[in-house]
């Protein structure tokens, strides 16, 4: 591929990589959401009591399932990382996942093993995909952080040539392996 073509795509992409907004949550406002979810949880869970036995269980997978995707939110909004965003996504995936999986308890047992192995393929493919979007954040990051300190102390063509040149840097990498 074009290295010009690469420094254009990470020159726009940089701010949603990176997360260029940084969190405006307080710790308060942190704790008081917190303890919400947990109270919403619990209704849930209790409200799931009333359903019969299948449905019961379908029920509290989605409880479970919703408040694992709001507690990683609120991280992300706390604090948002690249590993942060990696946990949400792989809460959603684990949520979904289990869901399926319960929806798959109702099938009837010659279709069970196909269900749950789809179930299954969904969930790794969510966590790496999760993972890969993780690690273009983390290097769009570090290239960010490249570029900053050579624009310091260089011109503005340097500075260009500088997301061109960090493309392929990665922390711990060494410089003869490019």
């Amino acid at each position: 591929m074009n290295p010009r073509l690469i420094a254009l795509f990470l020159t726009a992409a940089l701010p949603t990589l990176v997360g260029a907004t940084p969190a405006n949550m307080s710790v308060a406002d942190y704790l008081l959401r917190k303890k919400q979810i947990t109270t919403e949880t619990r209704a849930a869970q209790s409200a799931c009591g009333m359903n019969p036995s299948r449905d019961r269980e379908l029920c509290l997978a989605k409880a479970v399932g919703v408040d694992s995707v709001a507690k990683a939110d609120l991280e992300v909004a706390y604090r948002s990382t690249p590993r942060t965003r990696l946990e949400a996504s792989e809460a959603r995936a684990q949520a979904r996942f289990w869901i399926a999986r319960e929806r798959c308890a109702d099938t009837p047992q010659e279709l069970r093993s196909d269900c749950l192995r789809d179930a299954r393929s969904g969930l790794l493919a969510a966590q790496a995909d999760a993972a890969i979007v993780m690690k273009a954040a983390e290097n769009a990051a570090f290239a960010a952080e490249m570029c900053a300190a050579s624009t310091a102390n260089a011109l503005q063509a340097r500075s260009r040539a500088c997301v061109v040149n960090t493309v392929h840097a990665r922390p711990g990498r060494d410089e003869t392996t490019k």
